[in-house]
């Protein structure tokens, strides 16, 4: 997809505390983690050798701490980070094949399989990020879910799974509090 505007895709900086800020801004402003983010671009093994995966998936697993409550809804606890490695350089050389990638809606708009869009009602990415992959995809189901953030199968996980499975097994999908669902028009 497209890049939205700064101002409407929706930041996760955005919602975090001050506290939160000042945390994110020391482990970023970290000068290993700053030259292996660059060196990963050009030499990996370089970047591996300067900050092993252990250290950066530790960095990587400080900050997704330290933005956890950002992720889920105002005055809601959030669920605590799991224990698997987050893998910070995946996650990087992910990022950088997304944003060198072309633009795959013109091929997406041809798929003619159902699809099922997801999204919490206070998650950090503007609605429009959702409709617009409920614009393009012809066969799309878009799901608002009351009560979620960013990562709903932590924030409601008996009806994240109750809509992906009615979803996948072609039955009529849950209805009533916390669900709002839309076909494609």
């Amino acid at each position: 997809m497209a890049p939205f505007a700064e101002s409407e895709d929706g930041s996760l900086e955005d919602r975090l505390t001050p506290e939160q800020a000042a945390i994110v801004d020391a482990l970023t402003s970290n000068p290993r983690i700053i030259a292996a983010s660059l060196l990963q671009g050009i030499n990996p093994n370089a970047a591996h050798a300067l900050v092993p995966d252990d250290e950066a998936d530790g960095f990587m697993r400080s900050m997704m701490v330290a933005q956890v409550s950002a992720v889920t809804c105002d005055g809601t606890v959030p669920a605590s980070i799991h224990d698997n490695r987050p893998g910070f350089y995946v996650n990087q050389l992910t990022s950088d094949d997304a944003e060198a990638a072309p633009d795959p809606r013109l091929e997406l708009r041809t798929v003619e399989a159902s699809a099922l869009i997801m999204r919490g009602s206070c998650d950090f990415l503007a609605p429009a990020i959702a409709d617009d992959y409920r614009q393009t995809l012809p066969n799309a189901t878009f799901v608002a879910i009351e009560g979620a953030g960013h990562d709903l199968p932590r924030d409601q996980p008996a009806l994240y799974k109750a809509t992906l499975l009615a979803f996948l097994r072609d039955e009529a999908l849950p209805a009533g509090d916390g669900l709002e669902a839309l076909a494609h028009t």
